[in-house]
């Protein structure tokens, strides 16, 4: 008998979302059939940018602060579930990260599992707090302040406007005194 793949799919969001319902399973068997179930579910698409999809928050839900832990335990199995669950992590790890506003985001919905599993090259994103220390320092050596801070989640974003000689001047004197 064929079954869609769309009935398929559901089936498997259900048992899946409600599953969050409940504890984390233990690093095993369970959790490897989660992870491979959400695989099959996940199948030919791309990581979504919206941090309201189930799928995102299944992932982080099962995995997040535990994904090299569960990666080496499945390393030493060989099941179906085991290798499915492998191939799903797998694909998330080779998600393009963007070196770009988006990157910001795309590090808190699937870059996290990148960082977790130590993936060459990829920087731990920075918290809210770094993210404005940078942008002031950012605005600072062009001669600029922060005009207005934008927050969207996780992620910071600032307009910035010209400091005139004058804020300058009173800025660098602030600075000198309180350096005394």
């Amino acid at each position: 008998m064929h079954v869609s793949r769309n009935k398929i799919e559901r089936a498997i969001e259900k048992r899946l979302t409600e599953a969050m319902s409940n504890e984390k399973p233990p690093i095993g068997p369970e959790l490897a059939q989660y992870l491979a179930e959400w695989g099959q579910w996940l199948g030919s698409r791309d990581g979504s940018c919206r941090s309201s999809d189930w799928h995102v928050h299944f992932l982080r839900w099962a995995l997040g602060g535990r994904a090299g832990e569960f990666k080496q335990w499945a390393e030493q199995r060989e099941t179906e579930q085991v290798e499915g669950a492998l191939a799903a992590i797998q694909k998330v790890y080779e998600f393009n990260w963007p070196h770009n506003l988006a990157g910001h985001l795309f590090g808190q919905l699937w870059g996290w599992l990148q960082v977790e599993l130590k993936k060459p090259g990829i920087p731990r994103p920075l918290n809210v707090r770094e993210q404005i220390e940078s942008l002031e320092k950012h605005a600072k050596e062009r001669g600029q302040r922060v005009k207005k801070w934008h927050f969207m989640g996780p992620c910071v974003t600032a307009v910035f406007e010209e400091v005139s000689e004058e804020d300058a001047a009173v800025r660098q004197s602030q600075e000198k005194e309180a350096k005394q």
